[in-house]
């Protein structure tokens, strides 16, 4: 019961993480329709988003009220845990990288700078600490969907006759 009240716990951390970046999604949808190269990581996180909603919904449907859910939901769970698996390991690669090698951040910042000029009052060590909180939170959130994926095809396997057909 401890695992599943640490999952819970988990889930409803995730639960508006997803609607934030449910919202970045509808929006970088539109924009990636002018720009076909962006649409595979908006994709992405399309994914990571439907995998947070679909395994609330087996939390909740499954795991607390114990009642049959479509095979269809299993299937959806797995595929979007696979690729979120994806988003992760590159999110924590990408992040840890940029922490360590501290030139690659400055050197983004000073690009960044150098392509905007209107952007007055902007220092870079200003620059740097935003970056680096997204970062953090970004090194957070991955770590923290990393566990709940693991979890969740925990549970998966132990709840996966839930899914059978009547």
């Amino acid at each position: 019961m401890k695992t599943i009240s640490g999952y819970r716990i988990i889930s409803y951390i995730l639960l508006p993480i997803a609607g934030i970046f449910g919202l970045m999604c509808l929006l970088m949808l539109i924009i990636s329709l002018g720009n076909p190269a962006t649409l595979i990581p908006v994709l992405i996180m399309c994914a990571v988003v439907v995998y947070i909603i679909t395994s609330f919904i087996f939390l909740i449907k499954g795991i607390d009220q114990l009642k049959k859910c479509k095979p269809s939901l299993r299937s959806l769970i797995k595929t979007t845990a696979y690729i979120s698996l994806f988003f992760i390991i590159s999110i924590l690669f990408q992040g840890i990288t940029l922490l360590y090698k501290p030139s690659l951040l400055n050197s983004f910042i000073d690009q960044t700078i150098a392509t905007q000029k209107n952007m007055t009052g902007v220092t870079p060590e200003f620059m740097l600490s935003v970056v680096k909180g997204i970062l953090y939170f970004m090194i957070f959130f991955a770590t923290t969907l990393l566990i709940h994926v693991f979890e969740t095809f925990k549970f998966l396997k132990l709840y996966a006759g839930l899914f059978e057909k009547e």
